[in-house]
C-alpha cells in the first residue's frame, strides 16, 4: 500500500483501488469513508488523490482548549 504524507499535512493516495484492495474493502466503501472524513473536517480534498489533514482534529482536547501559542508548539512537535 502506497500512502504518502508530506510536511504540509498533505496525504497523497496514488491509487484508491489498490488501497481498498489492501484494506480488504470495496472502492466504494473507501470513497464513502474519505467523504465522511471530509464532512467532519478531518480531511480537505485538494484534488484527485490529494487530501489535507486538519491538525486541529487530531491534537486532542488539551490543545484545542489552550491558547494559540500552545497549539502552535504542539503542532511543531
Amino acid at each position: 500500500m502506497q500512502i504518502y504524507a508530506n510536511s504540509r499535512n498533505e496525504i497523497l493516495l496514488p491509487s484508491i483501488t489498490d488501497i481498498a484492495n489492501d484494506l480488504g474493502v470495496s472502492r466504494k466503501q473507501l470513497t464513502v469513508l474519505l467523504k465522511r472524513a471530509e464532512d467532519v473536517n478531518l480531511l480537505h480534498k485538494l484534488g484527485t488523490g490529494r487530501y489535507l489533514l486538519n491538525p486541529y482534529k487530531i491534537l486532542g482536547a488539551y490543545a484545542s482548549q489552550t491558547n494559540y501559542e500552545n497549539q502552535e508548539l504542539i503542532q511543531v512537535r
